[in-house]
């Protein structure tokens, strides 16, 4: 009798425990948590991010490399390499001289040149470790333009990661790991995080709830973070948008514009504010008003056009007054617009009629 207390009261511990997993691995599907093929992209990008260092780099570096442009006036260079030659600065500095000498007739020219500035703004031993690195990046530059032509446009997202990675070793085997690391690791990371990312974007086979998932983790096995770098001042109106094409695939299977407009509104509320959302319907409102209005005018203007009774003369002062009274004060930039339409579509029509 005993055992077979024990043996019902295992089997319910065992169903309770099966049924606990069964609903858990339910819970997590429907709330958004991690499944098995998240975590397994977690474990992979923890591999490919201990393989090439990307903790080493952070997100100042990445900030300093995103900087569109940076004062190279004399005493900043002097200060960007007081200690060393070789940092953040390095790459934007190897541009701004290839800049200053473009007009260079070819490679000695331009070095010579490099040398002569560079003696002049930086101590001699500074100065001597910079030009080897010029010397060697033009070099390199060079190189890699002649074979540029050469090689295959990546067409998978894994083609292009590993062409990244390929170029960095061949930077490595030019420059040293160190010195190519702290020279181009930030670009090539930079790179590498937005081949990623949009190729979870573009991924068919993911609903935007998935891609979500996959960002996040990206996000947090690259920058230690849910957010990467680059979106700390992106604009609310901007993360909707991002959301939007997040989740294309889930829209592409609704059947109503009902489920379409409260996915959309879901959306909304998840990144705007209530006057943010206000001030989109405002905007959206605005705009199919006025494509209403310029398909009306379409359709009065063809009327007109194809009226047999009035001559060219009067169809052409019908459609004047017809536009007039459709966009009043933009009338004029309405009829610049269609000038500028008519002479594009004609240009194209004659360079396709002579092509050999």
């Amino acid at each position: 009798m005993q055992k077979k207390k024990i043996m019902a009261i295992t089997l319910i511990i065992v169903f309770l425990t099966i049924f606990i997993i069964v609903l858990n691995h339910l819970l997590r599907k429907s709330t958004g948590l991690e499944s098995v093929s998240d975590e397994s992209y977690r474990d992979q990008l923890s591999k490919i991010g201990m393989s090439n260092g990307w903790n080493n780099i952070t997100e100042d570096d990445i900030k300093k490399h995103l900087i569109a442009s940076k004062d190279f006036s004399n005493q900043k260079v002097k200060d960007y390499f007081a200690g060393t030659v070789v940092n953040q600065d390095t790459l934007d500095f190897f541009r701004h001289l290839d800049g200053l000498f473009q007009d260079s007739q070819d490679l000695a020219d331009n070095l010579e040149k490099a040398h002569k500035y560079l003696y002049s703004v930086l101590p001699a031993r500074q100065a001597s470790e910079m030009m080897d690195l010029y010397n060697k990046y033009l070099t390199m530059q060079i190189n890699y333009h002649n074979t540029k032509k050469n090689k295959e446009i990546p067409g998978t997202p894994e083609e292009a990661i590993a062409n990244l990675y390929k170029q960095q070793e061949e930077r490595r085997a030019i420059f040293s790991k160190e010195n190519a690391d702290i020279i181009f690791g930030a670009g090539v990371k930079t790179d590498e995080y937005f081949i990623r990312r949009n190729a979870v974007v573009a991924d068919s086979n993911m609903n935007g709830l998935e891609k979500e998932r996959k960002l996040s983790i990206l996000n947090e096995s690259m920058w230690g973070s849910t957010t990467a770098p680059f979106d700390e001042n992106s604009t609310p109106y901007q993360r909707y948008q991002e959301k939007l094409q997040l989740y294309l695939n889930d829209f592409s299977v609704l059947r109503t514009e009902e489920e379409k407009e409260a996915l959309k509104q879901r959306l909304q509320r998840e990144t705007l504010s209530p006057e943010q959302i206000q001030g989109l319907a405002d905007v959206e409102s605005q705009v199919a008003e006025e494509k209403k209005i310029r398909e009306q005018y379409f359709v009065q203007e063809k009327e007109i056009l194809n009226d047999p009774s009035i001559t060219q003369e009067t169809k052409d002062m019908k459609i004047r007054e017809l536009q007039d009274a459709t966009f009043g004060e933009e009338a004029e930039a309405f009829r610049r617009g269609q000038a500028i339409q008519k002479e594009t579509e004609q240009l194209t029509k004659g360079s396709l009629t002579h092509q050999p």
